[in-house]
């Protein structure tokens, strides 16, 4: 997984241009089906100091997990991706900074 290729096309999908957009989104689309790509989209949405590239991350990482986590799935995330999430998710919540809103 390339991280410069997510980052262009996270930020492509930021864009007020929709040509640039649709494009990202398909480069995102076609880059989550690769290995690598769950700890890597969760590895931006911890680390990324920018808000709108940290936030298009955590929704990318979401939605592969929500989608893809089971074996069923049409593309299921790797049992070696899995293993990584499992042994960061707690450090990366922690280190997200999240505040309980009650």
């Amino acid at each position: 997984m390339d991280p410069t290729a997510y980052f262009a096309a996270l930020r492509g999908t930021l864009s007020a241009d929709p040509n640039v957009r649709m494009h990202a989104e398909l480069e995102i689309k076609r880059m989550s089906k690769l290995p690598g790509y769950a700890p890597l989209a969760l590895h931006v949405a911890v680390t990324e100091q920018d808000a709108g590239l940290k936030l298009a991350a955590a929704i990318n990482f979401k939605s592969k997990v929500s989608n893809c986590w089971h074996s069923r799935a049409h593309d299921p995330i790797s049992d070696a991706d899995k293993e990584v999430l499992r042994n960061q998710i707690v450090a990366a919540v922690v280190q997200s900074g999240l505040k309980e809103r009650f």
